[in-house]
């Protein structure tokens, strides 16, 4: 199941994404303009929260309420009835995407698995690349993610280096979790792309 969030008359409004056998986004199905549809029919689906992140804090109730509507639709799809879901079925063309959760409290990713690409200035270690089999973890803040497509605003001719990235979901939180325990803490995974402002990395990290 692939969630996301789009810009809808000046409101957030969180999105199933229905893709095609390519994993292209072939069809976005506005939760928020589905729900009176929802409540209209006696399909046996519950209206569903206004955010991404409410369809978190669900729990596995919500994903499964999530799981018949997106089994409901692409039946309908296939009928070719289009009508059905109107006017909550949008072409993703025509969409503006937002990040997938854009109210995150964290916003964390992986990557790679190299831990030390960098110099470690506070102990003065060499600048070998050390490894290891636990991806790197960084943390960004909220503020400063953006969705599919949005510009970025950067100088021009300013290089902008960039590295894809595996994005975290995780829900419910907690404390203290172990090892063993974490898998049940992961609520889903997303592609993303670190790209930072060439010219700020040196000014805040001289070599």
């Amino acid at each position: 199941m692939k969630l996301t969030t789009i810009l809808k008359n000046s409101e957030a409004h969180p999105t199933l994404v229905i893709t095609n056998s390519g994993l292209r986004a072939k069809w976005c199905l506005d939760l928020a303009l589905v729900n009176p549809l929802l409540r209209a029919n006696a399909w046996g689906i519950d209206p569903a929260p206004d955010s991404v992140l409410g369809i978190a804090e669900s729990g596995q109730t919500g994903l499964d309420n999530l799981k018949r509507l997106q089994a409901l639709l692409v039946n309908a799809l296939d009928r070719g009835d289009h009508d059905m879901f109107a006017p909550a079925l949008l072409d993703p063309a025509t969409v503006y995407w937002l990040p997938p959760i854009p109210n995150s409290s964290l916003f964390m990713t992986f990557h790679g698995n190299g831990i030390g690409n960098w110099r470690d200035r506070a102990v003065a270690m060499s600048s070998r690349r050390i490894t290891s089999r636990v991806p790197a973890c960084r943390l960004h803040p909220p503020t400063a993610h953006l969705g599919h497509l949005e510009p970025m605003i950067f100088a021009k001719g300013e290089p902008v280096p960039y590295g894809n990235e595996l994005g975290v979901v995780i829900a419910p939180g907690g404390k203290d979790i172990s090892f063993e325990d974490a898998p049940k803490h992961l609520w889903g995974i997303m592609n993303c792309d670190d790209v930072t402002r060439g010219g700020v990395w040196p000014r805040h990290f001289p070599p």
